[in-house]
């Protein structure tokens, strides 16, 4: 973990939602969306996000932003505990953290102009507009997100994708906020675009010292931009290590299994590469598996024999040695031994 002090820091978050039925939608059941969630971000760091559809990364981010209230948990801001506040009381801190939604033409309003859009959180949170140089405040910030300044008179539906996120960034830029939530950022737009977008929030972390929670799919793109990156899987945290760590030495099966999907450009590699194909579909969060929430899906734990502590005890979190950085699993064998005794048998089946 970084020795930088914390921008933030989230211990045993969850967040469950009613189940609701009848014509009163009467509450009779939970899902369980996240479950006992922990990490920290230092300030000026990126941590990436990663699972399938339904792992609960976007849910972790709107509690964050506390667009979602937790269930239980702990969520501490630049030293002020969010969970609990009122919204009259999370008001004064809402610009601290800031949020990039996935889709900038539905995240903005189609009736503003540009000039609008970036206006409103400035005078929201009754900040000038101009800045300490007497410039145009919104012309400064079009100018940062790499946009023509005259650009500000135009509505969303003249930009491009791209463009539209680059609004999207310079109005959560506006509050001069210390973290900010990238919920999926570039997975709407064209593959072309992405890289410039992901190379204008690393530069903008440079400049600006800000720390990001970068939740995506892309584990390619994610790799690129993150310091480290959290693995999640079912609401749970299943692994977390620096981004060279994980990728080189992944520890947890799930982690595995999503390394060996990522497609590899040279195709002699790609044709004999290991594999992890996962049997079965994810569990319903509604009737989650007990003990390991991975268990039912675990080619390393049917490699094993199934052993019973997989399917009746939750694995902690822990942190594995490394020659390197931290390294957490939660896997009751997370053993290096074992890890590569499964990997050589998968490649003696091919």
């Amino acid at each position: 973990m970084s020795e930088k002090e914390p921008v933030l820091v989230i211990k045993d978050l969850s967040v469950r939602f009613a189940v609701g039925s009848g014509l009163v939608r009467r509450a009779k059941g939970y899902v369980q969306a996240v479950n006992s969630v922990s990490f920290t971000i230092a300030k000026g760091e990126t941590l990436g996000l990663v699972g399938e559809s339904g792992s609960g990364k976007t849910t972790v981010g709107r509690a964050i932003v506390r667009v979602n209230d937790p269930h239980e948990g702990s969520i501490v801001l630049d030293g002020h505990e969010l969970v609990g506040l009122s919204p009259s009381q999370m008001r004064p801190l809402r610009r601290k953290v800031q949020m990039v939604f996935q889709d900038p033409y539905s995240s903005l309003d189609p009736r503003q102009t540009v000039r609008q859009i970036l206006t409103e959180p400035l005078r929201t949170h009754k900040l000038p507009l101009v800045n300490s140089q007497g410039e145009d405040r919104i012309s400064e910030l079009l100018s940062l997100v790499g946009l023509d300044p005259a650009f500000a008179s135009r509505y969303p539906h003249q930009f491009s994708g791209g463009q539209r996120q680059r609004v999207g960034i310079a109005r959560a830029l506006a509050v001069e906020p210390d973290l900010i939530v990238c919920d999926e950022p570039i997975s709407a737009l064209d593959v072309s675009i992405q890289a410039q977008v992901v190379n204008l929030l690393e530069s903008l972390k440079q400049r600006l010292g800000i720390a990001y929670l970068f939740i995506a799919h892309d584990l390619a793109v994610v790799r690129h931009i993150s310091d480290r990156v959290a693995v999640m899987y079912l609401g749970g945290i299943v692994e977390i290590a620096s981004s060279e760590e994980l990728y080189e030495n992944p520890r947890h099966p799930y982690t595995l299994a999503l390394l060996s999907a990522v497609p590899v450009p040279d195709s002699a590699v790609e044709k004999t590469r290991r594999r992890t194909i996962l049997k079965g579909d994810i569990p319903s969060p509604t009737n989650m598996p007990s003990g390991c929430a991975f268990h039912t899906r675990c080619p390393l734990r049917e490699k094993l024999g199934n052993p019973e502590i997989c399917s009746s005890v939750r694995p902690e979190l822990i942190s594995y040695p490394t020659s390197k950085d931290e390294h957490l699993i939660a896997c009751h064998f997370p053993d290096e031994k074992l890890i590569n005794h499964f990997l050589q048998e998968k490649d003696g089946s091919r």
